[in-house]
């Protein structure tokens, strides 16, 4: 029997393993981490669609109160943040944006990324900004 499950978690760490400083925890489940801020606040990065199911083309990040709820959210899409002319794949007459595809964009059950693969350069400066986004909460 196949296992069609995708390991995203994997995936999510690797993204921002260069960006993730020694004092920032995130905790991965599949497509969502979760980064404690404080005793009643926590930030949540979520690998997400933009309308095609399966397609992932962004992080959402979501501040919580544990009492009062969401506080905001920002969608960090990947063709905001990686350029077409700096990727590092092969397959220059592909023109679409970075992203990942559920039911074909996995390696040995890793997601990864369809055809356009995005310079770890800008993978790091996004990660970067997501965290830097998220630390305006604490």
């Amino acid at each position: 029997m196949r296992n069609y499950s995708v390991d995203y978690a994997t995936f999510n760490k690797e993204f921002f393993k260069d960006a993730v400083r020694k004092t920032d925890k995130i905790e991965w489940f599949d497509c969502r981490g979760i980064r404690k801020l404080d005793q009643m606040r926590l930030a949540e990065i979520t690998l997400a669609t933009t309308g095609t199911a399966g397609t992932f083309t962004s992080y959402l990040v979501t501040i919580i109160h544990k009492e009062l709820g969401v506080i905001t959210s920002h969608k960090f899409r990947f063709a905001e943040y990686f350029t077409m002319g700096n990727r590092v794949d092969e397959r220059s007459d592909w023109k679409n944006p970075p992203c990942v595809i559920s039911h074909i964009c996995k390696d040995n059950g890793v997601a990864r990324w369809y055809i356009n693969i995005p310079h770890p350069d800008e993978i790091k400066k996004m990660g970067k900004q997501i965290l830097r986004y998220i630390d305006m909460y604490k």
